[in-house]
């Protein structure tokens, strides 16, 4: 009867000489094109900016159409104080190196900040004249900038579902 195979007690497995000199030249190619390097902080900052960013321009073109009011916005302030503090939770959490509690927390905001958005939901004005498809079509597009914004910070990351959640809600 041969011993049981304890990984613990194996001896490594020989690695090829030739590999690791490719991989080490390839390795010090790399770090030889010293491209400039951005922390993570700034890329947190960059898809906190241009999510709020987008959301200031959309209120900004709604007070210039007249399809808003400034008063009707101060009324709406503390729910849009607490979206905007949401997307920055969750766009420093998903790009924080140590932020796992910052995610959940960021998770927790924007359950809380989504049922406010809903409990606290004007009455229409009246039926609309366009398709109910193209609200969607909107939202989605409007998001599309901050979305590669936060796609592109997340490509410098260690892949997490959970990091990819708080993201896009960043970004929702």
């Amino acid at each position: 009867m041969s011993p049981p195979n304890d990984p613990w007690r194996s001896t490594p497995p020989r690695l090829d000489p030739k590999a690791m000199e490719r991989a080490l030249a390839a390795s010090r190619a790399e770090l030889a094109l010293k491209r400039p390097v951005r922390g993570w902080r700034s890329q947190a900052l960059g898809v906190f900016a241009a999510s709020a960013g987008m959301a200031l321009a959309v209120m900004g073109v709604f007070l210039a159409l007249g399809r808003t009011t400034g008063s009707m916005l101060m009324g709406r302030a503390p729910l849009l104080a607490m979206l905007l503090s949401t997307s920055a939770v969750c766009s420093w959490g998903a790009l924080s190196p140590r932020g796992r509690r910052l995610r959940w927390v960021g998770v927790g905001m924007a359950l809380v900040s989504s049922a406010l958005l809903v409990l606290t939901r004007a009455t229409p004005r009246g039926p609309s004249s366009l398709p109910e498809w193209v609200c969607t079509v909107s939202h989605v597009a409007l998001a599309l900038v901050p979305l590669v914004v936060a796609l592109v910070a997340l490509r410098s990351a260690v892949f997490d579902p959970l990091r990819a959640t708080v993201a896009g809600l960043a970004v929702g």
